[in-house]
């Protein structure tokens, strides 16, 4: 065999591995079977069937790789100890389906926390992260909104009010068109940075809806920073944007390949398959332990949420 033939015999073969495995690192991230392998999820334990304010859902049969995401975003500034989750939206991801089930629940809903009692479910955070730092409050509220929805959450995203900003900043701002105006900002399209995306999450006095209407311009602006990360322009920059937010911006336990496994799952995905649900209920008042003192509450509908969670039943 001549040098010549040597050479490009060799180099057929490099080819031939480095597209082998460029074709199977593709075949992985694709979401149905990337997500079949998750962390070992929280699920909380369930209180007594007379203290549980839902009763244990049926899960929906689904196929391994569904997955369900906790995001909080928190009302306070860097290191502050003495915070709330000011927001909680659960996600359910189904890959083989290719929908998305996206559910807010409001900060002020009633809840029962072990040791506490019927209080405000982002309670749980704060009592967390006063006892054992951050890591416990999240864990905390983890287990909190998987005790009230009776479903496991594998994964999680958690920001405060500066994160939120500099990752809004990072990603160049997001595009939203506003149903309502919000505060003096008018109906209809806008570009937001990040101290003014944060300040459109924050709002409801001005809201017609108050706590409800805001909550669906949380789900709004989630979606409209979804369909930027997944877009074909910012998919080879996630891992990059990844690394550099994850240091002191966004807690998350999901990994580089989670993420581009997730820009597969979303892109082209028509807004018809995301699915937004708010917690039923009616607003009360009630003694909290934890304040000892009156409170206005969310009182959840019972039937509502255990309707919601079969929907939310992951593996």
């Amino acid at each position: 065999m001549t040098r010549r033939r040597k050479a490009w015999g060799i180099g057929l073969a490099v080819l031939v591995l480095v597209g082998g495995f460029l074709l199977y690192e593709y075949w992985s991230l694709q979401p149905q079977r990337h997500f079949t392998e998750k962390p070992h999820p929280v699920l909380a334990e369930q209180p007594p069937a007379a203290e549980r304010p839902v009763a244990a859902a049926e899960p929906e049969a689904e196929p391994r790789a569904a997955f369900n995401v906790l995001i909080l975003g928190l009302d306070g500034r860097d290191h502050e100890l003495l915070t709330r989750s000011d927001v909680m939206m659960l996600a359910h991801v189904n890959p083989v389906k290719r929908s998305v089930r996206l559910l807010s629940i409001p900060r002020d809903t009633r809840v029962r926390l072990p040791e506490i009692g019927e209080t405000k479910i982002n309670h749980a955070y704060v009592m967390g992260a006063l006892d054992g730092g951050e890591e416990a409050g999240r864990q905390r509220a983890l287990e909190a909104v998987s005790r009230f929805i009776g479903v496991p959450i594998h994964y999680h995203v958690t920001m405060n009010f500066d994160g939120f900003e500099r990752f809004v900043d990072e990603i160049g701002g997001v595009d939203l068109t506003l149903p309502q105006p919000v505060g003096p900002l008018p109906a209809g399209p806008l570009h937001a940075e990040g101290e003014l995306a944060l300040d459109i999450v924050r709002e409801r006095y001005s809201l017609p809806g108050g706590e409800t209407d805001r909550q669906s311009n949380q789900a709004m602006v989630l979606r409209a920073v979804a369909e930027k990360l997944m877009g074909a322009a910012y998919l080879p920059k996630l891992p990059g944007l990844y690394r550099q937010l994850k240091d002191g911006v966004v807690a998350t336990n999901f990994t580089e390949s989670d993420l581009l496994s997730l820009a597969l799952l979303y892109k082209d995905l028509p807004g018809s398959a995301i699915e937004y649900r708010q917690i039923p209920g009616r607003s009360g008042s009630g003694y909290d332990p934890l304040v000892r003192m009156e409170l206005s509450y969310w009182l959840p509908d019972p039937e509502g949420v255990r309707e919601i969670a079969k929907g939310f039943g992951g593996e």
